[in-house]
Order: C-alpha cells, then sequence, then structure tokens
C-alpha cells in the first residue's frame, strides 16, 4: 500500500500496562489499559470507540527498546513536543505514519534534542519565576511560555492577555475562569 494507516501499542512492563498512541485526523488518542484484555481491544477499537477491522491490521514484530522511558516521560514529550509542534493533518507532511516515526524516534532516543520541549523559563533563576514584572515580559516575548509559568501567574489577566494578543493559541494555557 502507498498510504497506510498506522497506531502504535506500548506494551510496558511486561504486558502490566498497555498504551495506544494514534494520531487519526488532528486529534491525537491515547489509550491506557490493564493486562492483556486490552491489547486485543486496542487493536479492535479507537479510542473514541469506532471500530477497526483487526484482520486488516498487520503487527510489525515486536520491539524491546533498550532505553527505559517511563510513562511520565512519555506523556512529557506528548505535553511538550508534540503538542508545539503539532500541525494540521496532512497526508504527505503530518500524518499517522508521521507520527508513528516521531514516537519510535523519541523511544530509541529520548535524550535528543529533537525531542526536548522549548521551555523558555526552565532555566531562568526561582526567584524569577515570583517576579510579576519578569514573568510579563517573558510572556511578552514568547507567548508559549504561558504554560509553563506558575499557576498564579496564569490566572492574571494582562498576563495572559499579553500571551494571547501575540499569538492566540496559548489561550488554552489560561484558566476556563478568565
Amino acid at each position: 500500500w502507498i498510504t497506510y494507516h498506522a497506531f502504535m501499542v506500548l506494551e510496558i512492563d511486561h504486558g502490566a500496562l498497555f498504551i495506544l498512541c494514534e494520531r487519526k485526523t488532528d486529534m491525537l488518542e491515547v489509550v491506557v489499559g490493564e493486562v492483556n484484555i486490552p491489547m486485543a481491544f486496542m487493536k479492535a477499537f479507537r479510542a473514541v470507540g469506532p471500530g477497526r477491522n483487526p484482520a486488516r491490521c498487520f503487527d510489525e514484530p515486536r520491539r524491546e527498546v533498550s532505553t527505559k522511558v517511563t510513562v511520565r516521560q512519555l506523556l512529557g514529550w506528548i505535553d511538550g513536543p508534540v503538542e508545539e509542534g503539532w500541525q494540521p493533518y496532512d497526508l504527505l507532511k503530518a500524518n499517522c505514519q508521521h507520527f508513528v516515526a516521531d514516537l519510535q524516534s523519541f523511544l530509541l532516543n529520548p535524550s535528543s534534542p529533537h525531542h526536548k520541549s522549548e521551555n523558555p523559563i526552565q532555566l531562568e533563576p526561582r526567584e524569577s519565576l515570583q517576579d510579576r514584572a519578569f514573568i510579563l515580559s517573558v510572556v511578552a516575548r514568547t507567548p508559549r511560555a504561558l504554560k509553563y509559568i506558575p499557576e498564579t501567574f496564569r490566572r492574571d489577566r494582562q498576563i495572559v492577555m499579553a500571551a494571547v494578543s501575540n499569538d492566540g493559541a496559548t489561550l488554552r494555557y489560561a484558566p476556563e475562569a478568565l
């Protein structure tokens, strides 16, 4: 086939836990399950319910990953670099096959700079992160920093507006109450 749908089921701790990661159109679907039952379920159903034809699914050979990636690291990668670099679905440039290839790359080399989140405040001194004027200037320069600042500043209307006025997509990091 020239095109095919790809998803990945990760087996954790010799089958104690399974995680399905699947890009479908513009959505990333993640399913977590315990024991062996979810493996069969994950092959038969997508996270949002529609079934797939298991007879048309072809298993790749299982590969043990020599790096020790934790579930927390995996979720951090999804919430960081994957979310930050997410592109609208494109059959040729951003589809399920690309996502699975990126996931495989992350699992094989999680310390690669390609897999690191670009947190603009991670190297700042802790005391700077309590300074409202400093936070306001960072968010005005780098709106995505809104995701990483302390919660008290994410509830600050002026700080949120400084981010959102430069990048409307950062509104997703603001509390709903605003």
